[in-house]
């Protein structure tokens, strides 16, 4: 498979250069198909950008993709109102009844945006401390959301009809990442934090980016990352770039081994949005991306998990990797099971019972380690490869 972007790729940059510039985009190419350049902008969740492009073309679309494009425009838009008045209630309750918190990325990112709605949104992600989280889950109620989700790593997962998903954070990374959760600490240890009122706060502008980053480089480095957080990259560093403190920055990514992906991927974020030159490592970047979709893909994930198991031998990487399923380390289990806490010599007790789900209920978790098995040599040394020249170790 090429590693090169193919038209219709091509194609989809132009029209999101276009939409970012206000600038009329060109007609579509002869070898470009719009069919193929919609579900390519589904897959990536920003077709209803992309119809601002659409919609300036002489040359239109046929009237049933048109119209298809049209209606996921007009969805972007009442999605992105719904979730502004929804967001509003919630943080006024929020401010009413004392709880301190952080609105996370998108809708802060959404202000970079020409218009709010282009930048689609899947749910809210806000971050509170723990000690609160049960008297906002009572609030989310009172407001109408079903949870979803309560007490389980580290957020709890609210939803209402027709669209709005709410993640309340009380860490920004689950427990297994570490370095990043030493690095940012919970709510209450944070520091240089700016206050909007008495209660909502702010990231530093370093810190915002900082998240956001290291955010990008978790799903990166698990399934994949999609167009959109490109974009958020790239317009968040070009509209605060000179005034970002960026020792504070550089030191930062030093110590979380990112600063070397850090450069090669801003300057990949201008390959796509401004003029500067592709290498080729520029070109493989993208087609990773463009393969990921919106929230990644299973075979990204499969490959990066070995990856990850940082082994020379592929046999050594899967049978580690199919190690920490069977048997998760004890503060994962310790999420599932809460009694370990208490209890954590009971911990093999529990592996059983954990594998009996995994026989009788989980199937997808059996699908996982067949998966795992079936990852050839060639491909995992290409992943290596590819991450490695990207100076992700």
């Amino acid at each position: 498979m090429s590693i090169k972007l193919n038209s219709n790729e091509k194609y989809i940059i132009t029209l999101l250069r276009s939409v970012l510039n206000n600038s009329i985009p060109p007609e579509k190419p002869e070898d470009v198909s719009f069919e193929k350049v919609y579900s390519i902008a589904k897959y990536h969740n920003i077709a209803n950008m992309l119809f601002y492009a659409i919609n300036k073309l002489e040359k239109k679309p046929n009237s049933e993709i048109f119209k298809r494009w049209k209606e996921r425009y007009y969805k972007g838009i009442s999605r992105d109102l719904i979730q502004k008045s929804e967001l509003e209630k919630i943080l006024n309750i929020f401010e009413k009844n004392q709880i301190k918190n952080i609105v996370l990325k998108g809708f802060e990112l959404k202000k970079l945006y020409p218009k709010s709605d282009m930048r689609f949104m899947s749910d809210i992600d806000i971050l509170i401390s723990k000690k609160n989280a049960e008297k906002v889950s009572l609030i989310m109620n009172e407001l109408g959301y079903k949870t979803m989700s309560y007490g389980k790593e580290k957020d709890d997962i609210y939803f209402k009809e027709p669209i709005m998903n709410v993640e309340i954070h009380n860490a920004l990374f689950n427990i297994h990442y570490k370095k990043y959760n030493s690095f940012f600490k919970n709510l209450d240890e944070m520091k240089n934090l700016i206050s909007k009122t008495k209660y909502q706060y702010n990231f530093s502008n370093e810190d915002f980016f900082l998240f956001l980053f290291i955010h990008t480089v978790k799903h990166y480095l698990y399934s994949g990352i999609g167009i959109r957080i490109v974009m958020d990259i790239y317009l968040y560093l070009k509209a605060k770039e000179k005034i970002l403190n960026w020792d504070y920055i550089n030191n930062s990514l030093q110590k979380l081994e990112l600063l070397e992906f850090f450069k090669i991927f801003n300057h990949f974020t201008k390959t796509w949005f401004e003029d500067e030159k592709e290498s080729e490592i520029d070109i493989e970047i993208g087609k990773y991306i463009f393969n990921s979709g919106t929230y990644g893909n299973t075979k990204n994930n499969r490959l990066n998990i070995l990856f990850s198991a940082k082994e020379i031998n592929i046999k050594k990487s899967k049978v580690k990797s199919i190690f920490s399923i069977i048997f998760p380390s004890l503060e994962i289990m310790q999420i599932s099971y809460p009694i370990l806490k208490k209890l954590p010599f009971f911990l093999p007790i529990f592996f059983i019972i954990r594998g009996l789900k995994v026989i009788l209920f989980k199937r997808k978790n059996l699908n996982y380690i067949s998966d795992i098995f079936k990852i050839n040599k060639d491909d995992l040394n290409k992943r290596k490869d590819f991450h490695s020249k990207t100076g992700l170790k």
